[in-house]
């Protein structure tokens, strides 16, 4: 039944297609990208552009397109996912803590949404004790979800959950990175978690960090 099948699975291979690209793009190689991504309409092919933009680190070009996404398919949990973490990147955390916690109360069960919605909890100026139950109540909740990523995720929770829940000392955390980074060394999530610790201690630069977390990206972003 080939005939009815062959569209879909075109466009399958399309998708995946275009995300890969979008790892591998380097400034003045795009054309691929915009050929291939042309074969797809409608939500999807807003949300690769924003995920290509993304990938370049031009946030607010990819903010731009994940609302248009968002506006052709308001319940698209990929894009949602996708704009907490573009919204993070530019400061915006106001607007992040709202749509994570929507993006949570929406479906609680999602390990991603658990965790960005943690993230940007850790993101707040001053935790009070309500702010400390919902991490607590979050970690616990990845630690019994069926997520294959769980304990990886729950280790770059707790290194959070540790620097600014309960500000244990720089050389304990700096301990407990070098720890998580042994057991997950390929981790983005205890990567980032790491050096969002590092440069806010001002042990490395804003440069270096953005550089290296564009890199991470490239190489394996879950979308």
């Amino acid at each position: 039944d080939s005939q009815n099948y062959y569209t879909e699975i075109k466009r399958e291979i399309s998708y995946w297609k275009c995300l890969a690209l979008c790892r591998m793009a380097k400034p003045n190689e795009h054309s691929d990208f915009w050929t291939e991504v042309n074969n797809i309409e409608g939500a999807d092919n807003k949300f690769l552009k924003g995920f290509f933009y993304r990938n370049l680190g031009n946030y607010k070009r990819a903010e731009s397109f994940y609302n248009e996404a968002l506006e052709i398919y308001p319940s698209m949990q990929r894009a949602k996912r996708e704009m907490v973490t573009v919204l993070l990147w530019q400061g915006n955390y106001e607007k992040a803590f709202q749509l994570a916690k929507d993006n949570y109360e929406f479906d609680s069960e999602n390990t991603y949404h658990i965790h960005a919605y943690f993230r940007c909890i850790a993101k707040k100026a001053w935790l009070n004790n309500d702010d400390i139950q919902i991490m607590e109540e979050l970690m616990q909740a990845v630690k019994n979800s069926y997520s294959d990523k769980k304990e990886e995720l729950w280790t770059a929770m707790n290194l959070e959950y540790a620097a600014y829940a309960k500000r244990e000392p720089v050389n304990k955390i700096l301990k407990m990175i070098s720890e998580a980074e042994k057991l997950y060394p390929d981790s983005l999530d205890i990567k980032r978690a790491a050096n969002e610790y590092k440069l806010k201690q001002e042990i490395i630069s804003k440069e270096k960090f953005e550089k290296e977390l564009v890199r991470w990206f490239k190489n394996g972003f879950e979308v």
